[in-house]
């Protein structure tokens, strides 16, 4: 395990050492592991002559506000599945799960026309509300919640609590593993998501990291001086968030996979 943790492991670990190395060292045709001469040209480069921080703002208006919104949505849906018996329950669910089936360039133009149409295109509401709603979300909740006794919920009513009440006080809280796990995955997702705002947004102040990051790759060649330093910073905020939540998404995983 420490042998393949060392092999996953070595592409980041160059990626950030060479994030301090000149424009002369990257270009060497036998590169070098730990820069000879550090510095930090590449990160002042990107905050000083780059929008940096703007994309990196916008990102994070985008990946913190979807993240929230696919969870709430994700678990919503997946109580009313696993919880409630109403007509077509079966059909509506298959007809979900098979949007799962379809590539997401698929769906590209007609979401594209629908967000035209209600005239969000270069918005943060183009960039947030499509994201913000996950399939595979309301499948795994759906999933996780078959196993919370129905005795919970009942004694809930019985007590008088609105249904409402019951999802977010008692449904909610038991359900942390799924919410961390999905959480994880739909920040990633929305993180290092490049199509989507390339479509929908124009305008350079709507611009996220992926996007700046693909604009220092230049007709000739990549900018590695400046694309390392980006890279390196894009990547904190997602193993930051994972370390954080690693157990809970392992939990999550196993028992939504056996159920």
């Amino acid at each position: 395990m420490a042998i393949i943790a060392l092999l996953v492991s070595f592409p980041l670990v160059w990626m950030v050492l060479s994030s301090f190395k000149t424009s002369v060292e990257l270009s060497r045709a036998i590169p070098t592991f730990w820069p000879e001469d550090a510095t930090l040209s590449g990160y002042i480069y990107i905050f000083n002559e780059m929008p940096f921080g703007r994309y990196f703002l916008n990102s994070t208006i985008v990946a913190v506000a979807s993240t929230i919104l696919a969870v709430f949505t994700s678990a919503l849906a997946g109580y009313i599945f696993a919880k409630f018996e109403f007509r077509w329950k079966n059909i509506i669910f298959i007809a979900i799960l098979t949007s799962m089936m379809m590539p997401g360039t698929v769906m590209l133009i007609p979401r594209y026309i629908l967000v035209s149409w209600l005239g969000w295109t270069d918005t943060y509401w183009a960039l947030i509300i499509p994201q913000g709603i996950t399939v595979f979300g309301i499948f795994m909740m759906r999933q996780y919640m078959h196993g919370i006794p129905l005795d919970y919920i009942d004694a809930a009513r019985v007590d008088g609590m609105g249904e409402f009440g019951i999802f977010t006080q008692i449904i909610l809280p038991l359900c942390k593993p799924p919410i961390a796990a999905l959480a994880i995955l739909s920040f990633i997702e929305s993180w290092n998501s490049l199509l989507w705002p390339l479509v929908v947004t124009s305008s350079p102040d709507m611009r996220t990291l992926p996007m700046g990051i693909a604009g220092l790759a230049t007709v000739h060649s990549p900018l590695l001086q400046y694309m390392l330093p980006a890279a390196t910073i894009s990547v904190i905020p997602i193993i930051i968030v994972f370390a954080l939540f690693q157990r809970q998404f392992v939990n999550a995983m196993t028992s939504a996979g056996l159920k």
